[in-house]
């Protein structure tokens, strides 16, 4: 009789403790990532330029003026990609307005165009995903003066950063934050809003 019981309370013990080990299972897989994802997104970026970001130049009267100006400011950007196995891959297309600025009683504005591909590595926290990545690519700063001829300057772009993403279903919203080493170096934040499938 004692055995019996015994026996009926291991039994007990032991589906408590699988029950216990299916929750936990079941609580892990919240934060799993998919094997295969496509995501895409469209972001809201400001740029700010650091140190000599870009130097601009005005001949008058034989007399040269110059200051440092922001090729980056105020930016929209579409990005997008695809993850296997945790490891993601894509591209984006980013555009700033750059700033305004006087010189000489000129008037210097612009923008700047980047397009980048994208690597990186997803880390699946409960609804947030935490995506490391690494950008390389091309960028245009387009200079436009109210003194002479517009110009532009070609440069290459690598980009370290992350981006941190909170799922609400198929949509999810996403914060970043990267640095852009080239021959106009930026500390660049973003917003967006994206979809996951």
């Amino acid at each position: 009789m004692n055995t019996c019981r015994s026996s009926l309370l291991c039994a007990r013990w032991v589906v408590a403790l699988g029950a216990l080990g299916a929750v936990a299972t079941s609580s892990g897989s919240a934060a799993a990532l998919p094997l295969v994802g496509i995501s895409a997104s469209v972001r809201g970026l400001y740029g700010a330029g650091l140190g000599d970001s870009q130097k601009v130049s005005v001949t008058q009267n034989q007399a040269n003026a110059s200051k440092d100006w922001n090729p980056y400011g105020a930016g929209v950007g579409l990005r997008g990609g695809v993850t296997l196995l945790s490891f993601y891959a894509g591209a984006s297309l980013d555009y700033f307005l750059a700033e305004s600025t006087h010189l000489a009683g000129f008037e210097i504005s612009g923008g700047r165009l980047q397009v980048m591909a994208n690597i990186g590595y997803e880390i699946g926290l409960p609804l947030l995903t935490l995506r490391p990545l690494l950008g390389v690519g091309y960028a245009q700063t387009q200079i436009e003066s109210s003194a002479g001829p517009d110009h532009s300057r070609d440069d290459l772009v690598l980009a370290p950063g992350a981006e941190l993403m909170l799922s609400l279903g198929l949509l999810n919203l996403s914060g970043e934050l990267r640095y852009n080493f080239s021959t106009a170096d930026a500390l660049i934040v973003g917003i967006g809003v994206g979809v996951s499938f």
